[in-house]
């Protein structure tokens, strides 16, 4: 037995970090990022097309408080619409079209003749949000870990709008799932307000041409496909921000990959800007020195942290293998669906804890099948046709990227020890591609990759902004990227987002 969209091997190294501090998210949704310049030198912003900057008032006050207003009201205008888009289209789709087919986990333990008129009405408007992973999470807050195939979610989501929710129940008549449901909800759309922020801090250092680049790429993180889903939303306070990139391991596996991230930042940051400050004598002994701080700072943070969790996992491992049996309906539903729940003495009860649960792997094979070619059949074509785009998509922007200056070693050095990340962000979405074709659900690469790191939303704004002669808001409408000739694009992703928000209210396998 298996599902097709619910959680994957893949989390390991799914969406993760792009930084390892704010100064380099910024730097990564502008990598041609250029000191503040001085009055006297700074070109004046055009008052036309994407670029277009606020004008600029005499009063130091005003000068300060004006122009990032404007963006702010720009930038929140673009929120609230494709949130309501969203909304509106999983509405749409929920109630227009039958449900597909579909083995997926479906147990809340909420009987629909418990939920009064409010919540049915709740239910309708977004019950095509509760989907998938949506629905191993809405169960782990109502229920805890009674059903073995949830102990591949990892805990702090799903605990978080658990408490939200009992705080809007106690507040409103509500029942409890539809409180979790709209916490749930609210907490993963707020957190673009962050995105929306940073973009608008960022914008007020730059010119017009890069402020341009900064808004478009606004857009598309509202509009990338996978923004509908319910956890991916949430994942991304931490994937853009660059803050307690840590957190990301309590929230999904793919947190791992962000030690990767620090790793390279020093290594780099030891190599390339300490060595070549250094003088010509006692280089090596330099050296050494630095790098062994630096190791033994990464050490003792992947200590601290795994200890942490470590004890974490061998608590619920305990308490799934020796809690108490769930209610009646919860064993019904596993007898019926070959589900194994609390209280069964499985093989990986009493596992030895490593750097993953002791019951992630065999979980993971168990319900979904992953396994080296264990995708390869011939009913998973489709699933594989889904995810050329994104995979073809991001090789051409890579080689865009690399093919930009003739390749010398200096310009090479220059990529190396570019502060927005490029290496390490194409290597971790190469990962990603490699384990999407062999090992875990491919058909969820589009909103992995999309998740993982900004670089596909960054560099299709650097070639969007130029071309797209239109404000903010009317950006969102396609007539201005067929003036620019960007249909292509355009389509792609309002063709994804659309297709995946209809299919996903539907229990659709898309993203």
């Amino acid at each position: 037995m298996r599902q097709t969209g619910a959680p994957h091997v893949g989390d390991v190294a799914s969406g993760s970090s792009i930084t390892v501090s704010s100064e380099s998210h910024r730097m990564a949704i502008d990598p041609r990022r250029r000191p503040p310049e001085s009055s006297a030198s700074r070109p004046t912003p055009s008052r036309t097309g994407m670029g277009r900057g606020p004008k600029r008032r005499t009063s130091e006050g005003d000068e300060a408080t004006a122009p990032k207003r404007e963006l702010w009201k720009s930038a929140l205008r673009s929120l609230v619409l494709s949130r309501l888009v969203v909304i509106c289209l999983q509405s749409f789709g929920n109630v227009a079209f039958p449900d597909l087919p579909t083995d997926a986990f479906k147990f809340t333990g909420v009987r629909r003749e418990d939920l009064g008129i409010f919540d049915l009405l709740v239910e309708g408007l977004l019950g095509g949000l509760v989907r998938w992973d949506s629905v191993h999470f809405l169960n782990i807050a109502l229920n805890g870990y009674i059903f073995e195939n949830t102990l591949a979610f990892f805990p702090v989501y799903p605990f978080f709008i658990r408490s939200v929710g009992s705080l809007l129940s106690s507040l409103l008549p509500i029942h409890k799932y539809t409180a979790i449901v709209i916490a749930g909800v609210t907490v993963s759309n707020v957190k673009l307000l962050h995105p929306c922020g940073n973009g608008v801090v960022r914008i007020r250092e730059v010119t017009s041409q890069v402020t341009g680049t900064c808004l478009l790429g606004l857009i598309l993180v509202f509009l990338e496909p996978g923004q509908h889903l319910l956890l991916e939303p949430l994942h991304g306070v931490f994937v853009r921000s660059g803050h307690l990139f840590r957190a990301l391991r309590a929230l999904r596996s793919n947190g791992l990959m962000n030690f990767g991230y620090v790793g390279y930042f020093l290594v780099v940051n030891v190599i390339f800007v300490k060595f070549r400050s250094l003088p010509s004598g006692g280089t090596f002994p330099r050296i050494a020195q630095y790098f062994g701080k630096a190791v033994l700072v990464l050490v003792a943070a992947s200590l601290i942290f795994f200890s942490v969790f470590r004890n974490l996992w061998t608590a619920v491992a305990s308490d799934f293998c020796n809690g108490e049996r769930p209610s009646p309906d919860a064993i019904a539903f596993a007898d019926a669906n070959g589900y194994a729940l609390r209280g069964e003495h499985l093989a990986w009860c009493g596992s030895p804890v490593g750097v993953m649960p002791p019951y992630y792997s065999p979980i993971q094979k168990k319900y979904w099948d992953v396994e080296f070619f264990g995708y390869w059949k011939i009913t998973k074509v489709p699933c594989f046709l889904l995810a050329t785009p994104v995979i073809v998509l991001f090789f051409t922007l890579v080689l865009r990227r690399l093919t930009e200056k003739r390749l010398t070693f200096e310009n090479l050095m220059d990529i190396v020890e570019a502060p927005d990340g490029f290496v390490p962000m194409v290597v971790h979405n190469s990962i990603l591609i490699l384990l999407g074709m062999t090992l875990f659900n491919v058909e969820i690469l589009t909103r992995m990759l999309f998740s993982a790191t900004p670089f596909l939303t960054v560099e299709l704004s650097k070639i969007v902004a130029p071309k797209l002669d239109a404000d903010l808001p009317s950006a969102l409408h396609g007539s201005s990227w067929k003036k620019a000739g960007l249909s292509r694009i355009y389509l792609y992703f309002s063709g994804y987002l659309i297709g995946g928000i209809v299919l996903h209210a539907n229990w659709g396998p898309f993203t």
